[in-house]
């Protein structure tokens, strides 16, 4: 159980600690080990989500990876591919075909400052795996070129 001071200390946390906070929070829900830069993992139906904090971002975002089931690459997708049946892919996302895995993914940045809590991260991580699922599922309904 949090104290009072405990609560006024993650109040004064800086958006980065809280969100490496949180993770490591969830990783330990989920019975994954701790680490100092902590990858949170979680499969959600088929799609595999890695969540962590981008490091490489000067203003510091969540960076969630949607890995998709392997797959033959069916046919060249273009950069901004966007299919009829799913809704568009927000400016924060990318999909992608991963060659070396076989596999495509989706990749999405959410920026630390809007994510309060494990809800917020969570919500963030769902909304990325149905976008995986969505892309993936109209995929299916492209012609082979």
């Amino acid at each position: 159980m949090h104290s009072h001071d405990d609560n006024a200390d993650q109040a004064n946390e800086p958006p980065v600690s809280r969100i490496n906070r949180l993770l490591r929070e969830l990783m330990e829900l989920s019975g994954q080990q701790a680490a100092d830069a902590p990858v949170l993992e979680l499969l959600i139906g088929e799609v595999l989500t890695r969540t962590s904090i981008a490091p490489e971002v000067a203003d510091r975002c969540l960076s969630i990876t949607a890995l998709l089931p392997k797959c033959e690459q069916p046919h060249y997708v273009p950069r901004f591919f966007s299919p009829a049946a799913a809704d568009a892919c927000p400016p924060s996302a990318e999909f992608l075909w991963h060659a070396d895995e076989g596999r495509y993914i989706v990749v999405r940045k959410v920026p630390v400052a809007g994510l309060r809590d494990e809800r917020g991260i969570m919500d963030a991580i769902l909304a990325t795996a149905d976008i995986a699922r969505d892309y993936f599922t109209a995929l299916g309904d492209q012609p082979q070129s």
